[in-house]
């Protein structure tokens, strides 16, 4: 699913267990200025609406964004924890993949 505003989008999806925020994008000239949260609660209210009353997940590993997501009841996890070196090794074999065949 898809929220969109006009400062900015996110898309939302729904796993077994819970709801993964991702995508979240504020346009550069908006930042700074207390656009996400509007299009974060904008987010919320709709997983809401869907009957979902458990986990809303977010990643950052960025503490300032860890703390604002958290303070707005989300979820936070660090992209980093539990990856491995091989795990890594193939996220970026697949990410140069699919860079060379945008080209």
């Amino acid at each position: 699913m898809k929220v969109q505003t006009e400062y900015g989008r996110c898309e939302w999806s729904i796993e077994a267990d819970y709801v993964h925020i991702y995508n979240l994008h504020v346009e550069a000239k908006y930042r700074r200025q207390g656009n996400c949260e509007p299009l974060l609660r904008k987010a919320i209210s709709e997983i809401r609406a869907t009957g979902h009353t458990g986990e809303i997940a977010i990643v950052t590993d960025i503490p300032h964004l860890a703390n604002f997501y958290a303070r707005l009841g989300l979820e936070v996890y660090d992209f980093y924890s539990g990856v491995t070196d091989i795990d890594f090794e193939k996220f970026e074999e697949s990410i140069v993949h699919a860079l060379a065949w945008a080209k």
